[in-house]
């Protein structure tokens, strides 16, 4: 892991604002659709299959951003990337909001996809530069609560804005992104580590292919001797990570609403109390990884959340469902440590296209969780289809005992004497 470079102190402060900010907004855009996809399926008379396909597109945009955000990452600046990212997402979310068919809405759910993966690169690649080690799962996880906030917020204008407004608004509401935007255009500071591997290639310190190295190079180098078991297992871990969680996510709504005749806004109910549990859960879960290593607290969050899942689908009391959402929402802790874990695992000249390509390869891939789990729930049922996706969350717990720990704590001593 590159040493931490001295910055000025109040810029990690600045930068964990604003990548808070970001992911909050990043997340509020990824829930919306399943909090509302019951009015869009019925408006626009889709199936299941169909309806799942929204879902699907937005997730392999969030894998190919990959090809641009990760990119520009590395080569433009975090800062141009998270930049790039909160606008497009905002506008083009914004723009389904005077969608007219399915295809419209489709298309724009892949173009918004494409920059809504760019956040989490970003902001993992960030964190990892500008927080000293000791503390950074912990800085980390904090800041990536706002996941929680985005629910929160998304399931609370469900509430408020649908009854009076209709679901267009919610993705008008979209353009709030562009004040997250403006934070980081005006307070935070491209990254230090960044900078000075722009002026290590200046000054002839990086020579070769690292120096002006083409995409396909920086690909390559991921799948190097020295990378590649790393790269491919850590992308299968983070696929069955979001294969559960979206499983979970964008269908258990439907099946509330479909299958024990919930209401909507109890449905959303639910969705924003489990939230408690994200928020209140991911501090802890980064603490533990401080202590104990990144990739053990993974291995528990995963396997326990596995064994969790199928149990709390299967509940039919309204108040375990209450209380069993707050639960599962802990053991998604997960975007906190893979946003701490998988960018210590690389060097700073590809951290973001390798933690980029992992995660978000590994999304695109848990794409075909709302399509396939809406295609198997119309056979077994959602509650089946859901279950299926806690099984694959506990296999990617037990696969991720492969990949290296990075925690060190004589250079975690190390950073912190230095920051």
């Amino acid at each position: 892991m590159d040493k931490l470079i001295k910055t000025n102190p109040r810029a990690k402060y600045h930068t964990a604002v604003g990548c808070f900010c970001g992911n909050l907004f990043d997340f509020y855009d990824l829930t919306i659709l399943s909090l509302i996809l019951t009015f869009i399926t019925k408006e626009f008379d889709l199936s299941l299959s169909q309806a799942g396909m929204l879902g699907t597109l937005t997730l392999v945009g969030c894998g190919i951003s990959i090809l641009i955000t990760g990119w520009i990452s590395d080569h433009k600046g975090r800062k141009t990337s998270l930049l790039f990212s909160l606008i497009g997402f905002s506008i083009l979310t914004a723009a389904i909001g005077f969608s007219t068919t399915y295809i419209h809405i489709l298309l724009l759910r892949f173009l918004a996809g494409v920059c809504l993966g760019g956040v989490i690169i970003t902001v993992g690649t960030y964190m990892s530069e500008t927080w000293p080690a000791a503390i950074r799962a912990r800085a980390t996880t904090i800041v990536m609560t706002s996941s929680g906030f985005g629910i929160v917020m998304a399931s609370t204008l469900v509430k408020v804005m649908l009854p009076v407004y209709g679901w267009r608004s919610l993705f008008f509401f979209a353009l709030i992104g562009l004040v997250a935007a403006v934070y980081v255009l005006i307070f935070v500071p491209e990254s230090p580590v960044w900078l000075k591997l722009q002026q290590d290639k200046k000054e002839g310190i990086i020579s070769g292919a690292k120096k002006n190295s083409t995409f396909m190079q920086d690909i390559g180098e991921l799948f190097s001797a020295e990378h590649r078991k790393k790269t491919i297992l850590g992308t299968i871990v983070a696929f069955a990570a979001q294969m559960g969680f979206w499983g979970y996510m964008y269908w258990l709504p439907t099946m509330l609403i479909q299958e024990r005749g919930i209401s909507a806004l109890v449905a959303a109910g639910i969705i924003a109390t489990g939230q408690i549990g994200l928020i209140a859960g991911g501090p802890c879960v980064g603490l533990l990884a401080d202590k104990i290593g990144r990739k053990k607290a993974m291995m528990i969050i995963m396997i326990a959340g596995g064994c969790w899942l199928p149990f709390y689908v299967a509940q039919q009391s309204l108040s375990m469902l209450y209380i069993g959402s707050i639960i599962m929402m802990l053991l998604f802790t997960y975007p906190g440590l893979f946003t701490t874990w998988y960018p210590e695992m690389y060097p700073a000249r590809i951290r973001s296209l390798a933690y980029g390509f992992t995660f978000n390869f590994g999304r695109m891939l848990s794409a075909l969780a709302p399509f396939t789990l809406g295609a198997l729930g119309a056979v077994i049922g959602l509650k089946g289809a859901i279950t299926v996706a806690g099984c694959i969350y506990l296999c990617g717990g037990l696969l991720a005992f492969f990949l290296p720990e990075t925690f060190r704590k004589q250079d975690q001593k190390e950073e912190a004497i230095e920051a």
